[in-house]
C-alpha cells in the first residue's frame, strides 16, 4: 500500500503540476478529474491485492518458494531450471525473495508500476498522432481499462511490462528515433517472446517512407534489439550455461502440448474437437498449416501496404491501425497462442480509438476488450462450479466476438486501403486529409 501510494504521489506530482502550469481553461476541473482518477486506480489495486490468481498460485510462488531454499549465487545458476521465464523476470522474483517482502504484493506492485508507464506510453502515442498535448487524465483512464486493471489487481502478471516496451518502440518509431525504438523492442525480446506481435509494423516502417521522403526507421540501427537480450545472459557469471539461456524461448514454446492454450483462437476450434490427442502426426500437422497460414497472411498484407504507400504516404494513424492489424491476426491464426495473448492488440485498439472515434475504430476495440475480457474473467471466477458450467460459453463467446472483429478488420482494411492503378496517385482514405494533386 505504501509502495503504491508513493509511486501514485510522484507521477501525480508531476501531473498536478503539469495542469497547474499549463493553466488552461477549466484546469481546475481537469485537476479534481485527475486526482479522483488516480485515487480510483490506486482503489483497485489494493482492493484486489490479496487475490491469488492460477499462474500465481501454480507457477510464480513455486519459483519463489524454490528461491528461497537457495543463495543468491545459486538463483542464478538454477535460473532456468526452475522457471521458464526469461532470466530478467526472474531477477525481480530473486530480489523480491532476498528482501523478504511479500512476494504477492511485490509482484503486483512490480505490474502495477509497469502498466502506469504503459499508460503513459499510449497517451505518447495518441498525443502524437492527434497533434495534441500530454494529457495526464487520459494516461490514468487507460490503467483504468477492464483487461489492464485485471493484469495489475488480479493476475499479476507480466504482460504490461513487454506490452509498455513495444509501445514505446512503436511511439520512437513514428518520431523516427530509430535508435530508441530498436532498444525498446529489444527490451521487449528480453522479456516475453511476444514482442513478435509488434515487429511486423515496425518491418513495414523500415521500409516505406513518410510524406517528406524520409525513412521512420534505419537498417543500421537493428543490431540494438538482440543486444537487449543481454540482460538475459548475466548468469553465465556465476557458471550458468548460456545455452540454456538462449534457448528460453524455444524451452516456452514445447511446454504446452495444445494447439491453444485458452486462447479464442482459429486454433481453439480444432482444441474443441480434441482430433489430435491419439495422434502425434495430426498435432504436428497442424502447428504446421497454421503456422504456414500466419506466416503467409502477414506477408500479404505487408507487401500490400508498401505497395500502397508508393500511392499514398500513410499517416500516423494508418500505422497504427495496421500495428493492431498485425497483433490480431497473429494470435488469431498463430498455434499455440495462450489466452492473455490478445493484450497488445486490446491496447493498439483502444490508442486507436482514442486517435480517431469512428465506428470501425470503435467496435475493433469494444469487441477486442469484451472477448479478452471474457477469457480473462473465466480465469478469476471464485467458484468451481461456476468454471465447469460457464467457462467453455465464455472462450466460445470471445471465439465469435473474434470472428465478427476479423470480419470488421478485412472490411475496413480493402474498402478503406485499395491500391490503385497508377503510380503516385493519392489513396481515398479516411483516416488522412484529403490534400490537391500535384501538377
Amino acid at each position: 500500500m505504501l509502495c503504491l501510494t508513493c509511486v501514485l504521489i510522484v507521477f501525480g506530482g508531476i501531473g498536478v503540476k503539469r495542469i497547474i502550469k499549463d493553466k488552461e481553461k477549466n484546469y481546475k476541473i481537469r485537476l479534481f478529474v485527475f486526482i479522483f482518477l488516480l485515487v480510483l486506480a490506486l482503489f483497485v489495486a489494493v482492493w484486489f491485492s490479496d487475490y491469488l490468481s492460477y499462474d500465481y498460485d501454480i507457477y510464480l510462488s513455486e519459483w519463489i518458494n524454490e528461491y528461497k531454499a537457495l543463495s543468491f549465487r545459486d538463483a542464478l545458476l538454477n535460473i532456468t531450471n526452475i522457471s521458464n521465464y526469461t532470466p530478467v523476470y526472474n531477477y525481480f522474483l530473486i530480489i523480491i525473495v532476498k528482501l523478504n517482502i511479500n512476494p504477492l504484493y511485490s509482484v503486483k506492485f512490480i505490474t502495477f508500476v509497469f502498466s502506469l508507464l504503459l499508460g503513459l506510453s499510449m497517451e505518447l502515442v495518441v498525443c502524437h498522432i492527434k497533434k495534441t498535448k500530454f494529457n495526464y487524465c487520459r494516461s490514468v483512464v487507460f490503467l483504468l481499462i477492464p483487461t489492464v486493471c485485471m493484469e495489475y489487481s488480479f493476475w499479476g502478471q507480466c504482460d504490461a511490462i513487454y506490452v509498455s516496451f513495444c509501445v514505446l518502440a512503436f511511439y520512437f518509431a513514428l518520431k523516427k528515433k530509430s535508435k530508441l525504438s530498436f532498444i525498446f523492442v529489444g527490451l521487449a525480446f528480453a522479456f516475453k517472446l511476444q514482442f513478435l506481435f509488434i515487429v511486423p509494423i515496425l518491418f513495414v516502417m523500415l521500409i516505406i517512407k513518410d510524406e517528406n521522403g524520409e525513412h521512420y526507421l534505419k537498417w543500421k540501427d537493428i543490431w540494438l534489439a538482440p543486444l537487449m537480450y543481454v540482460v538475459n545472459l548475466l548468469p553465465v557469471f556465476v557458471g550458468a550455461s548460456i545455452w540454456d539461456l538462449l534457448l528460453v524461448y524455444f524451452v516456452q514454446t514445447t511446454y504446452y502440448s495444445t494447439i491453444s492454450q485458452n486462447c479464442a483462437n482459429f486454433c481453439y476450434i480444432f482444441e474443441i474437437m480434441q482430433i489430435y490427442v491419439e495422434n502425434r502426426n495430426v498435432y504436428i500437422s497442424l502447428i504446421s498449416i497454421f503456422t504456414i497460414l500466419t506466416i503467409s497472411i502477414l506477408i500479404f498484407l505487408v507487401v500490400r501496404i508498401i505497395k500502397l504507400n508508393k500511392s499514398k504516404s500513410l499517416s500516423p494513424l494508418d500505422l497504427l491501425f495496421f500495428a493492431t492489424l498485425f497483433s490480431f491476426i497473429m494470435v488469431f491464426f498463430m498455434p499455440k497462442m495462450l489466452d492473455r495473448f490478445y493484450f497488445l492488440s486490446v491496447v493498439l485498439a483502444i490508442m486507436l480509438v482514442c486517435s480517431k472515434l469512428d465506428l470501425s475504430n470503435f467496435y475493433i476495440a469494444l469487441l477486442l476488450e469484451l472477448s479478452l475480457f471474457f477469457v480473462m474473467y473465466s480465469q478469476f471466477s471464485w467458484t468451481e462450479d461456476w468454471i465447469l458450467s460457464c467457462w467453455s460459453s465464455m472462450m466460445i463467446l470471445a471465439l465469435i466476438l473474434n470472428f465478427i472483429i476479423l470480419v470488421v478488420f478485412a472490411v475496413r482494411f480493402f474498402k478503406t486501403y485499395k491500391l490503385k492503378t497508377k503510380e503516385n496517385q493519392p489513396i481515398k482514405n479516411e483516416n488522412v486529409e484529403t490534400i490537391s494533386n500535384e501538377t
